[in-house]
């Protein structure tokens, strides 16, 4: 899949990186799986990410959201991309961040895998340590120095299994029930 014709929902403003890589994550997953992109209401995703947290301030100033605490809500509610009907989630597991095989494994049926990161200040611009919610869609191979590719703020980033394996702090499998294609006429 050529990752370019995806653009990334952005969430370089507001702290909703949970529910705008979800949302990235089901995208994906409609294209690998469909070979058709989602239609999708970022601002929809914004107003489930307010909901979740409860926050009623200014969005950009939100501390944020827990992964698994997103992941039980949209269990709940189903992930609201701004269809008729929320996205429900058919499984979810967490994935051992060791376990290099059986993320690429993830990656290779679903397209894509749900990760947090721990990210270091200089990290892809961060200017503080923080934690971030991406979507990683790309393992090249299982070695140290083998490219991971992750999508985050609107943009892709690659990264060795070095790198990543200590930043990774939780990994998970989550599948989305799709809807059926439209057919081609």
């Amino acid at each position: 899949m050529n990752l370019v014709q995806l653009a990334l929902c952005h969430n370089d403003v507001d702290n909703d990186c949970t529910f705008a890589s979800a949302l990235n994550g089901a995208r994906l997953q409609s294209m690998f799986q469909n070979g058709v992109d989602l239609f999708f209401d970022q601002d929809q995703v914004l107003r489930d990410f307010l909901a979740e947290t409860g926050w009623t301030g200014a969005p950009s100033a939100d501390p944020g959201a827990y992964p698994a605490a997103v992941l039980d809500w949209m269990m709940r509610n189903g992930l609201n991309v701004g269809q008729q009907v929320p996205l429900v989630i058919g499984s979810a597991s967490l994935l051992s961040v060791e376990d290099r095989e059986g993320i690429a494994k993830a990656v290779g049926e679903l397209g894509w895998a749900w990760v947090t990161l721990g990210l270091h200040a200089g990290d892809w611009g961060v200017p503080i340590d923080c934690s971030h919610q991406v979507i990683l869609t790309n393992v090249a191979g299982l070695g140290n120095s083998d490219p991971l590719t992750f999508g985050t703020w609107d943009r892709w980033e690659t990264e060795s299994w070095a790198w990543a394996s200590k930043r990774i702090t939780a990994i998970r499998r989550v599948a989305f029930v799709l809807p059926a294609p439209a057919p081609k006429d």
